[in-house]
């Protein structure tokens, strides 16, 4: 249910009342031990995620998969604001790497055949700037690590995220 009313006005004790994009949406409260049970789950895929940095984005697959395999039950909690999170960190992240990874491959190929057609310090340079747009995969990289931790954070405060 969602509503406009001031914070706690005529709020039932058994819901709790997470703000969303400056909307107050009143979700229904799990057991205390469920919620624990789907928080250790969430920092569970954090740590897939993070450790998806070292693996080569194997863990994070996983993380995905856990994901869309175990939404439901946290559905109409604040865990469920974390989860989406995560999906979008993941495929937003996912669809820079390869973006980038296939643009820094295009050009450093055409820049090595520049180069070699050249042949002198002219081709260097043009190498140099192509290598240079390995920036772009990095660059999402960072983003990612910023995402992991933020998320992180707010779930250890038990905040929502899009607050």
């Amino acid at each position: 249910m969602v509503s406009k009313a001031p914070e706690g006005a005529g709020e039932p004790p058994e819901e709790r009342r997470h703000q969303q994009k400056g909307i107050f949406v009143n979700t229904p409260a799990i057991s205390g031990e469920k919620e624990q049970a789907a928080k250790k789950l969430t920092t569970l895929i954090y740590a897939l995620h993070a450790a998806g940095i070292l693996t080569g984005g194997l863990t994070a697959v996983v993380a995905i998969i856990m994901i869309y395999i175990k939404k439901d039950e946290v559905a109409g909690t604040f865990l469920e604001s974390h989860f989406t999170w995560q999906k979008r960190t993941f495929w937003y992240g996912s669809l820079g790497v390869l973006g980038g990874s296939v643009i820094v491959s295009i050009a450093s190929m055409a820049a090595a055949a520049i180069g070699a057609w050249i042949g002198n310090f002219l081709g260097t340079v043009i190498i140099f700037f192509a290598f240079l747009l390995w920036i772009v995969p990095f660059a999402v990289g960072i983003w990612w690590l910023y995402r992991l931790i933020k998320g992180y954070l707010n779930l250890n405060d038990n905040k929502p995220m899009y607050s």
